[in-house]
């Protein structure tokens, strides 16, 4: 599954007055979700990762 490009992503807003996100807050880089624990027999395959990227 591919991201699409920063420049054909659509602006982010808020979700409590729809005002354009323009300011990193924090970027934390990717995370995969918590307790999703891997066995043994999956450690071979791509895990999924997930934005921490706080924007005002």
């Amino acid at each position: 599954m591919s991201t699409p490009s920063p420049s054909l992503a659509a602006a982010p807003a808020c979700r409590a007055c729809s005002a354009p996100l323009e300011h990193t807050f924090v970027d934390l880089g990717k995370s995969p979700p918590c307790e999703s624990f891997l066995r043994a027999d999956q450690l071979e395959q791509g895990e999924v990762f997930f934005p921490l990227h706080a924007m005002v």
